[in-house]
């Protein structure tokens, strides 16, 4: 229900009917929520989504993007000097065909 909202709060600020690409947070993928997800991603109209989410192993990055099904179409990480992208995730993900999305780190 939160992800309905939230993309029916983002076409009706965006004066469109579809969106093509929804960026999704690390919860929306939690097993208490993906189901619900994972089945609004079937309805029409359809779009497609990409996760923003850290990647700390290879097991994260092949469950969360590689295996997942409907696959994302893209993957938002942060990447900065101080905090580099673990490069086997960025293979991995890059080899299953999904777009890769470098986030510089907030100054905070």
């Amino acid at each position: 229900e939160l992800v309905k909202k939230y993309v029916a709060t983002a076409q009706q600020a965006l004066a469109q009917n579809s969106l093509d690409l929804v960026w999704l947070p690390y919860a929306a993928f939690k097993k208490q929520h993906w189901a619900s997800v994972q089945s609004m991603l079937e309805k029409k109209p359809k779009w497609a989504y990409g996760a923003h989410a850290e990647v700390p192993s290879m097991a994260v990055a092949k469950k969360l993007l590689v295996d997942r099904v409907p696959k994302p179409a893209a993957w938002m990480l942060t990447d900065d000097l101080l905090r580099p992208a673990m490069q086997d995730a960025v293979r991995a993900v890059r080899g299953a065909g999904i777009a890769c999305v470098a986030l510089p780190r907030a100054n905070e």
